[in-house]
């Protein structure tokens, strides 16, 4: 009787181990099933570059190819201290111009900080093929968005400093342009570099969702979703003087779509 009871009692342990063992498998499967994307996403592929002109990030696609790009900035704040000329910096988002010209974009925005005899000023510029106007002036800390967006063979472009709730638009037509580029930089427009500490871009920063984006070949994404496709080039660049050493580093990508570009040296 104790020997049926013991192997009844066997039985039923044997069968409730197999149910939890097959309960873990379970389990197991389900994590590794859930773990499975994250460990097969692909790694961003980024070239590093060093620019006597500009630091930041651009991305470098096929003629035609580059629709849409947008960016937003917190203006930085200058320090004019013992500035006794005439010392600038601007930021700068647009599309075109990055293969053409390391010196100006084509067609976009910039936000110009200048030091004039100890004075801070600042000032918003739009770019039309190639050339500058300045329409606005910015104060230190505004949130800036920029937009530029090509369809019907015309460039519609907005800008909006949200901060001070202004907002224009922009239409012209560039039947020249290759449309193969686009840009998020901070540029060098008098030197020696201005100390501007820090710049920032993009929504962990800016506070404003889905910028610091491109559409190329119909696809939109941030700069880190196209770093990691290997048919857009994504370009990370640092400033450094014409003995290449550092001026102005740029970050890591947070979240992929933000940044800062930090102030290291003046010449």
């Amino acid at each position: 009787m104790k020997s049926h009871i013991a192997n009844v009692t066997f039985g039923l342990f044997a069968t409730i181990a197999f149910l939890f063992i097959l309960s873990g498998m379970s389990v197991f499967s389900s994590v590794a099933l859930q773990m499975a994307p994250q460990m097969n996403m692909r790694p961003l592929i980024l070239t590093t570059i060093d620019s006597e002109n500009f630091a930041g990030y651009a991305i470098d696609s096929s003629l035609g190819s580059v629709s849409m790009v947008n960016g937003s900035w917190k203006v930085p704040t200058v320090s004019c201290l013992g500035v006794s000329g005439v010392e600038s910096i601007e930021i700068i988002t647009a599309l075109d111009g990055y293969n053409a010209s390391l010196t100006a974009p084509r067609n976009g925005f910039r936000a110009e900080s200048t030091c004039e005899s100890g004075t801070a000023y600042y000032a918003v510029s739009y770019f039309e093929a190639g050339t500058s106007t300045s329409f606005y002036d910015t104060k230190p800390e505004d949130i800036l968005l920029m937009q530029i967006n090509y369809y019907g063979g015309d460039f519609h472009m907005s800008f909006s400093d949200l901060t001070q709730k202004y907002t224009r638009t922009f239409l012209f037509a560039d039947n020249s342009a290759p449309r193969d580029t686009g840009e998020w930089l901070l540029g060098l427009v008098r030197s020696p570099l201005l100390d501007f500490a820090y710049a920032y871009s993009g929504p962990y920063y800016s506070g404003v969702s889905e910028t610091d984006m491109a559409t190329v070949s119909g696809a939109t994404g941030s700069i880190g979703y196209f770093a990691s496709s290997s048919s857009v080039g994504v370009f990370q660049q640092n400033m450094v003087d014409s003995n290449g050493f550092l001026m102005a580093s740029t970050s890591s990508l947070v979240g992929g779509a933000s940044f800062y570009v930090r102030w290291v040296a003046a010449s």
